[in-house]
């Protein structure tokens, strides 16, 4: 059988083995459709029917060909042994050991141990992966390959006995495999050298017995051997450990298809209630109102249908016919290589959008500050109007109800005036200058910047519309002209100034004032000579269409903030309540010597409370960019191919860990934040501040109410 395969970048090896002997464990009652006594113990007559023999099958020689042609996603792995990369920094962990172990002794090996995997008839070099069936009955298939069947069905039988080696399940031959029935829901059949879990939760709505379907099935007939799959096999690589593959059309149909038997359910019930409300003669009110909701469901029911007809219509003009998309990866000891391919007609909005880029964007030469977050490429600007047209149209507005809408507000004519201006390239990076400081979490965001570029066909056009906005008094306040040189500033609040210039025939935005110079001399930035480089932006197109960046420990900056601090005067804000006094004749009244020594008490006390949040604070910050540290960078580049597009990606993290592993350290650091923190401090705190805001009432009501009596006499 071929072991060059599709799988999975990020399928985990528990999925495929591991749930099969889990179920093993828990057989409930046999199968109507093929019942266990009729497996036990004898071989299936010649198939009949829909598995007919009428010529010799072809050869096995992959998963998919055993599948139905109806799979609309699987994703697999090659070779299990590459995965144990993302899973060998979680297996370090201390609390792995506990669930290794656990699962190693129901199993009678440790799965996560290469070296055993034989002994339980696994073959950690051969494909494994999962499959979906079919959306409306919930079924899936995970499949995983053997050395050795017999030792495999030991394995079973040890797991469904309780170790005891004994009163295992019944299984049989049957079809072109074997057949191993563990209740209604879950079959595993043994297929060449693949062990096959088929998992169906609602077997009553289930088009087809598919444990069935994958014992019986001629490979001719099986998704393997479809043009669809043959065409994503082609897109791998030869480095490549694995594949997902999609047939988004397929899903989306199968989707829209369940949701419309929702439609009427509520019509359905109302009915029912009506019907039933008649039979036993209810009141002429009593049917007079379940008419009423009957109404109300059937006009609810038709705008719903209406609604997502639209979004249907929507989804088909974007994606046009998109039969099959793939993802290949190849798993690097610190990170991933990916490809992707998508097969779109022409005629679709997604293909349009995308123009290989002309020029060499600034943001990969000018930049001087390290950029952790990039959006750079170029599209066809009258795709990208049509695009925005069908999104507001979903919203119940036109096009032209929104080019008005604009006008309204800024003055500026989108279509006459402002796409005319525009050449359809630009792109937009965050930039970090220095790492902010975790004491002072309120300079986090300060830290982060910004630079941008927008391709013009029409320079003068930009500026004239520049210019009008900066002269606007609801715009002008924010966009003004430039004290020096002929651009413009957006002082944004509580951040940074960001300046535009025109620079030939590009808008240059940035909160560095050297970036649009750099871009006007031609010279290169500080991070010019790291981005020519092995760099995930700039990547290994040439000219893509696009390219996406993203440094993740960003993240930690944009959520950093600085905690709520507590003040006396912010806890006295009812001080001032008195049944015989306004608020105006009691904040007149001034503070007592005795209410000024106790505010003094309760500020100590919410200092010291601050200082304890700004301490929790920074810890999690610390965490928080420690573990997105972790996870490196991304960058993908999207070009265009004669029949759809396609997508390179790298992903980088740090040595020694993996996605799974920050993952799990993630999770880790939500359940321990809270528990290795000495909370009894801040409980002490806490309950003394309450006391001393409750004394600080006491003094303060005495104080207007001598005040109350004063005005009295």
């Amino acid at each position: 059988m071929t072991r060059r395969l599709p799988s999975s970048v990020g399928l985990p090896i528990a999925l495929c083995c591991g749930l099969s002997l889990s179920l093993a464990a828990g057989c409930r009652t046999p199968s109507s459709k093929i019942p266990v006594d009729d497996l036990d113990g004898q071989e299936s007559e010649a198939p009949k029917g829909e598995v007919a023999k009428v010529e010799d099958p072809l050869p096995v020689e992959r998963p998919a060909d055993v599948l139905p042609k109806e799979v609309a996603a699987m994703a697999e792995v090659g070779r299990p042994r590459e995965l144990m990369r993302l899973i060998a920094p979680v297996l370090a962990m201390p609390e792995a050991d506990v669930w290794r172990g656990e699962l190693a002794s129901a199993l009678g090996g440790d799965l996560f141990d290469v070296e055993q995997w034989d002994q339980l008839g696994l073959d950690v070099d051969g494909p494994a992966g999962v499959g979906l069936l079919d959306i409306e009955s919930q079924a899936f298939v995970a499949y995983v390959s053997l050395t050795d069947r017999g030792r495999f069905e030991e394995t079973i039988n040890r797991v469904a006995s309780g170790g005891q080696g004994s009163g295992g399940v019944a299984a049989a031959d049957f079809g072109y495999g074997r057949m191993i029935r563990l209740d209604d829901e879950a079959s595993i059949v043994l297929r060449e050298d693949v062990a096959m879990l088929v998992f169906v939760d609602r077997v009553d709505v289930a088009p087809r017995d598919y444990a069935t379907t994958v014992a019986t099935i001629d490979p001719r007939d099986s998704l393997g051997r479809t043009e669809r799959f043959s065409w994503a096999l082609a897109k791998q690589r030869e480095s490549d450990d694995g594949m997902i593959y999609v047939e988004p059309n397929t899903l989306l149909e199968a989707i829209f298809a369940s949701s419309e038997a929702d439609y009427d359910y509520g019509v359905r019930r109302s009915q029912e209630e009506l019907d039933a409300a008649r039979l036993r003669g209810a009141s002429r009110d009593e049917i007079q109102e379940l008419e009423r909701m009957l109404d109300e469901e059937t006009r609810w029911a038709e705008e719903r249908r209406r609604s997502e007809q639209a979004e249907r219509a929507a989804v088909e003009d974007v994606l046009g016919r998109l039969d099959v998309a793939v993802l290949c990866g190849d798993i690097l000891d610190e990170g991933i290589d990916a490809y992707g391919a998508a097969r779109i007609p022409a005629q679709s909005l997604l293909r349009a959008l995308f123009v290989p880029t002309e020029y060499e964007s600034p943001l990969l030469t000018a930049l001087d500050e390290e950029p952790v977050a990039a959006l750079d490429g170029r599209v066809d600007l009258d795709a990208l109007t049509r695009l925005v047209a069908l999104v507001v149209t979903l919203d119940g507005l036109s096009i032209d109800e929104l080019y008005a809408e604009i006008r309204s507000n800024t003055g500026v004519d989108v279509p006459g005036q402002l796409l005319p201006a525009l050449r359809g390239d630009g792109g937009v990076a965050v930039t970090v200058g220095d790492w902010a400081d975790a004491r002072d979490l309120s300079t986090a965001k300060k830290s982060l910047g910004v630079a941008a570029h927008l391709g013009l066909r029409k320079p003068d056009e930009m500026r004239a519309i520049l210019d009008a906005l900066a002269k606007r008094k609801d715009v002008g306040k924010v966009l003004t002209r430039a004290k020096r040189g002929d651009g413009w500033v957006v002082d944004v609040p509580e951040w940074r100034k960001v300046e535009l210039n025109i620079v030939g025939e590009r808008l240059i935005v940035s909160t560095d004032a050297g970036f649009a110079k750099r871009v006007r001399d031609a010279k290169p930035g500080a991070q010019a000579q790291a981005l020519a480089g092995d760099h995930p932006l700039r990547g290994s197109v040439p000219n893509p269409a696009m390219r996406m960046y993203q440094r993740w420990s960003w993240l930690a900056l944009f959520e950093a903030h600085a905690p709520y601090e507590q003040t006396t005067e912010g806890s006295l804000y009812f001080m001032d309540e008195h049944s015989d006094l306004s608020p105006e004749e009691a904040a007149e009244v001034p503070r007592s010597k005795a209410f000024k020594k106790k505010a003094k008490e309760l500020d100590k006390v919410f200092a010291k409370l601050n200082a304890f949040e700004r301490r929790r604070a920074q810890k999690n910050h610390e965490r928080f960019l420690e573990l997105t540290s972790e996870l490196g960078d991304a960058g993908v580049q999207v070009e265009t191919l004669s029949d759809g597009l396609a997508a390179h990606a790298r992903w980088r993290w740090a040595a020694g860990s993996s996605p799974l592993a920050v993952a799990m350290g993630g999770f880790m650091m939500m359940t321990s934040s809270m528990e290795d923190i000495d909370w009894s401090e801040h409980q002490r705190l806490s309950e003394e501040s309450w006391r001393l805001q409750e004394e600080l009432r006491a003094i303060r009501v005495a104080d207007l109410d001598k005040a109350a009596a004063k005005r009295k006499r």
